[in-house]
């Protein structure tokens, strides 16, 4: 007789994640380069997760409970920003477009 020893498909922890605020394509013209970049999840963040924000594909800040980011002195021109679920160990776990 044989087993099946195929791995358990992986269920997804989170239905959403998503950037609220910037909107996707916005201009910000406040001219100070200071942005507030808030997201979502759903379910709500988990215990032992963290959200992380990534801008221009670079980790920002440390990793926390709290899904606001402050962004100071942000440079004129055109960013990428991303927000990261991660997992007591550093593994993202999801990622917003």
């Amino acid at each position: 007789m044989q087993m099946d020893t195929e791995a358990p498909i992986k269920v997804p922890e989170y239905q959403m994640l998503r950037i609220l605020i910037p909107e996707p394509d916005a201009v910000i013209n406040d001219g100070t380069g200071d942005v507030v970049v808030s997201a979502n999840s759903e379910p709500a963040l988990l215990p032992k997760h963290n959200y992380r924000l990534i801008v221009d594909g670079q980790p920002h800040a440390q990793p926390g409970r709290s899904p606001v980011f402050p962004l100071q002195g942000l440079t004129r021109g055109t960013h990428q920003l991303a927000v990261e679920i991660i997992d007591a160990e550093g593994h993202t776990l999801e990622r917003t477009p």
